[in-house]
């Protein structure tokens, strides 16, 4: 049924919008507009009407284009700036193959048309949907507006083309010379689907434009008209774009209607211009009522137009294409044909704040019944007029829409209870630019019918009916269903549920456009009996085991698709499954097929898991040891049973085996049951011989002791390697007290025989803590005088002993008092209870006191001939200055190792009192001394 439902709703996406300007699928070609004039920006503008729109953008022919997406909200408007690819979306250069073609598609109604929006050469192209594709079209044109000469690159008409198709043949007939071709000789191109082609004039000229071009493809194809920056003598410097999308043969008419635009400048030349052209030979063309021009195919007729209503009918089918505008800008647009067009709903947007004008046309009766974004009172009655010589058929109006009534950017939603219409816009202004366009549908009425269950795709029994009549976009119809059984409706798309074999046959639809015409189309429903299948039940099976599983048969003509977990797939009735997984479980689902009708049933596989038996142990253990034998199975309730030498047995989930000897060796089985499921796994296992070790104790040590080597042996003899754990002990045994610090380590042997197996005694060591002891800083006396001996223990102590017991108070005390007479070094040793010693030193500096001479005889006898101070040479750095009574230095010593004599420069001084200032520069005596000296002689 999915694949139906989706064929279902391919074909309702196809013909709704077969004929509609109001479509959900666009294609379209942006043709080149000159850049030295103006070119840039560029948008897509989309109008949704009632219904929320997803729209996507694409560039079918071109990989590199990123799709756009966007969603618009029901009576909104959205604008697409394409300005930043505007070189991947303008179709050039002429005469070559590219891949610009835009495809725009949207999962419910919209509006959309291109807008070059430049402030100097603006003009919107209206998107026809697939009103636009076809494989005949004429080439309209105007011819009395030059392209300008002064821009560059310089401006031209032309008329660019996109294939829907891949393989599409196009055969153009140029009227006039265009780039790579002569004028009146056909040639071919080939496109693939989003390729494009542009036919480009190759002169500047009004009478050179491409008027009456044909233009035949073997598939459908859609066509853009350009005529870029064009303008006339008179016009000042106005110039400006035209262009539009044009339609095929198939939907061009006989009956016009033209409502003049806002030219007005040159003030003597008409302010619009009709372009009329021919399809067949002798054409007659009458315009309000009068016959003015005969025409051959792919002649035109150019009507001028001062201000005018034009009712325009001809003899047969024509183009007609309106240039129209603002002052002296312009925009071409190309005009709907009357008979059985029109929409009841238009959107568009007003791209700027420049004036908006809407012209309206209307079928008498429909003057009154329009709303504009609900409003009743924008679009009235009042604003109408009679269409000239359509005998009171017609009703015209041209109206205004104010910033106020329509700002920029905002959009608009016109509506007609009772009659198709027509809406165009001319939207500018003066100094800038003119945008001109239709937005209403330009097909004739037509409808299409179709079902859900087809010769093709056949309905089947139970399901539901789906009866569809396709008028694209058109309202107001009316619509008459009958079929089997008399069966009638008169809704759009009937639903008929539980479809049975008896529903099938010829349903038509007449729908009826009041006021156009009544069309009727049929479409054959065929309705197929469902296979019955009932597939078999398989009971819950384990693991690596095998299941079957098969299903009635269908009959002759019935094919069977099975699709299951795991990847699985079959076309056969009966399928088996050997070794299946836990991922085969699950539901296997059968479809039967016969005569187009399918039948599904499922039948549900539980695979159940295998409970695990593996045995995790070493194939052999040490004497004496425990063996463990481990079983890794996650699956509960579980049942456990283990069999082994000597009767052995157990139910627990793993085993632990103390004292392994001889009698324990041999093969263990383990059985497992879960989920019914049974799982088993065996392991045999042998002894090996064990090592002994000895390690005797060890006793304390203090923190300061040297490391020790630690002793321990195996006692066996066995082969292998032995290692020592533990705090402050290396991997060969040598024990670091200070590394291990104070306290219990406990330290480890452990020794490995080569056929694995391990044994390990452990003794403790206790590291106990050296007591500090600090003496301080060394002393220095002067001779004769005591000292206190000031030493401190952190820790305990349980002796003291001073060395060397030399003019001490005591040697076994922390602070005694010392005497030396010289300098003398002490040492104490502390040692605590537990037998650690430490020990500091300090040094008693004796340094001699000082005496000074008052007097000293310099006469050369030998006999205090210096004035001699003997204790100086216990101060080096010593400064003895001396000085007479008028204070004038006679001598001055750093040191004093040569003792004064007396003189001064050389010559004794005489006998008399001297002054003298000794500095010992020592903290020992940090004052000095000074006083007198007397010479004698």
């Amino acid at each position: 049924m999915l694949l139906r439902l989706q064929l279902t709703i391919l074909l309702i996406l196809f013909f709704i919008g077969l004929h509609a300007q109001t479509d959900t699928s666009f294609w379209f070609v942006a043709p080149e507009v000159t850049s030295g004039h103006a070119d840039r920006p560029i948008f897509l503008r989309f109008t949704a009407l009632n219904q929320d729109a997803v729209v996507t953008i694409t560039q079918p022919a071109n990989n590199n284009f990123n799709p756009t997406v966007l969603t618009i909200p029901a009576n909104t408007s959205q604008s697409i700036d394409l300005t930043s690819s505007i070189d991947i979306i303008e179709t050039k250069p002429a005469n070559q193959v590219l891949n610009t073609g835009l495809l725009i598609r949207s999962t419910a109604f919209i509006t959309a048309y291109y807008e070059q929006a430049s402030n100097n050469n603006p003009e919107i192209f209206a998107l026809k949907g697939r009103n636009a594709l076809g494989n005949h079209f004429f080439i309209p044109a105007q011819n009395v507006m030059n392209n300008v000469f002064q821009t560059n690159p310089r401006p031209f008409n032309s008329f660019d083309i996109v294939a829907t198709e891949d393989g599409t043949t196009v055969t153009i007939t140029p009227s006039a010379d265009i780039d790579g071709h002569a004028a009146g000789i056909p040639f071919n191109i080939t496109l693939n689907r989003g390729q494009t082609y542009s036919a480009t004039a190759i002169s500047n000229l009004a009478a050179n434009h491409l008027m009456g071009s044909v233009v035949v493809s073997n598939k459908p194809i859609a066509i853009t008209i350009k005529d870029d920056s064009i303008t006339r003598g008179g016009a000042a410097t106005c110039s400006d774009l035209g262009g539009d999308q044009l339609v095929p043969l198939t939907l061009i008419g006989t009956k016009y209607i033209t409502l003049p635009g806002y030219l007005s400048n040159p003030p003597n030349d008409p302010t619009d211009v009709v372009f009329i052209l021919a399809t067949e030979n002798n054409t007659s063309v009458t315009v309000n009522g009068t016959v003015v021009a005969t025409l051959n195919i792919g002649e035109t007729h150019r009507q001028n137009s001062f201000n005018d209503v034009f009712y325009i009918e001809t003899s047969k089918p024509v183009y007609v294409l309106h240039l129209s505008g603002f002052g002296c800008e312009v925009g071409q647009a190309l005009l709907p044909q009357l008979e059985c067009s029109g929409s009841r709903t238009v959107g568009f947007t007003r791209s700027v704040n420049s004036p908006l004008f809407v012209n309206i046309l209307v079928p008498t009766g429909g003057e009154n019944s329009f709303t504009f974004n609900g409003n009743t009172t924008t679009i009235n009655s009042t604003q109408f007029s009679n269409v000239p010589h359509t005998n009171g058929a017609w009703k015209y109006a041209r109206i205004q829409l104010s910033t106020n009534e329509m700002p920029q950017g905002a959009t608009s939603i016109v509506k007609n209870s009772v009659k198709d219409f027509h809406l165009s816009i001319v939207h500018g202004d003066v100094l800038t630019g003119c945008r001109y366009g239709y937005f209403s549908d330009y097909n004739r009425f037509e409808a299409n019918s179709f079902s859900n269950a087809t010769p093709i795709n056949p309905g089947c029994n139970g399901d539901t009916l789906k009866l569809y009549c396709d008028v694209g976009a058109a309202e107001g119809i009316i619509y008459s269903w009958t079929g089997p059984n008399g069966f009638s409706s008169t809704i759009q798309n009937p639903i008929i549920p539980n479809m049975q074999p008896n529903m099938a046959g010829v349903y038509t639809v007449v729908a009826t456009k009041p006021g156009c015409t009544t069309i009727t189309k049929s479409t054959t429903v065929v309705i197929n009996i469902k296979p019955v299948v009932q597939t078999t039940t398989v009971n819950p099976v384990c693991e690596k085991s095998s299941i079957s599983f098969s299903a009635t048969s269908a009959g002759v003509g019935a094919t069977y698709s099975w699709i299951g977990p795991n990847g699985f797939a079959s076309n056969s009735l009966s399928n088996t499954i050997n070794n299946i997984t836990l991922a085969s479980g699950g539901n296997y689902v059968l479809t039967t097929t016969k005569d187009g009708c399918k039948d599904i049933d499922t039948v549900s596989v539980v695979v159940k898991t295998i409970p695990s038996a593996q045995i995790t142990a070493a194939p052999s253990f040490c004497r004496a040891s425990t063996a463990v034998l481990n079983n890794n199975n996650s699956i509960t309730p579980a049942n456990y049973s283990w069999t082994g030498p000597n009767n052995f047995t157990s139910s627990t989930q793993n085993l632990s085996i103390a004292n392994f000897g001889n009698a324990q060796v041999g093969k263990y089985v383990l059985t497992v049951t879960a989920n019914s499921c049974i799982a088993k796994d065996s392991v045999v296992v042998t002894v090996k011989e064990s090592p002994n070790v000895q390690f005797n104790a060890i006793p304390n040590i203090c923190d300061s002791a040297a490391p020790i080597q630690l002793n321990a042996i195996e006692t066996t003899g066995i082969a292998g390697t032995f290692t020592y754990t533990g705090s402050g002990v290396s991997t060969i045994g040598l024990f670091n007290p200070a590394l291990a610090g104070n306290g219990t380590k406990n330290i480890q042997y452990t020794f490995t025989a080569n056929n694995g197996c391990i044994a390990t005694q452990q003794q403790n060591i206790t590291v106990v803590a050296t007591p500090i002891v600090q003496t301080g800083n060394d002393k220095t006396i002067i001779q004769n005088a005591t000292t206190v001996l000031n030493a401190s223990i952190v820790g305990n102590a349980s002796t003291i002993l001073w060395t060397p017991n030399y003019n001490l108070t005591s040697n076994s005390i922390l602070n005694p008092i010392a005497q030396p007479l010289v300098t003398t070094t002490y040492r104490i040793q502390v040692t605590s209870n537990n037998g650690c010693s430490a020990f500091d030193t300090i040094q008693v500096k004796v340094i001699p006191k000082v005496e000074i001479p008052n007097a000293f005889s310099p006469n050369g006898d030998g006999i205090n001939d210096t004035w001699l101070i003997p204790s100086l040479v216990a101060f080096p750095n010593c400064v003895v200055e001396v000085f007479d009574r008028g204070g004038r230095t006679i001598f001055s010593s750093r040191g004093y190792t040569t003792p004064w004599n007396g003189t001064l420069n050389g010559k004794p001084l005489p006998v008399g009192t001297y002054y003298y200032i000794l500095q010992p520069n020592d903290i020992t005596y940090p004052n000095a001394f000074s006083g007198s000296v007397t010479i004698l002689r």
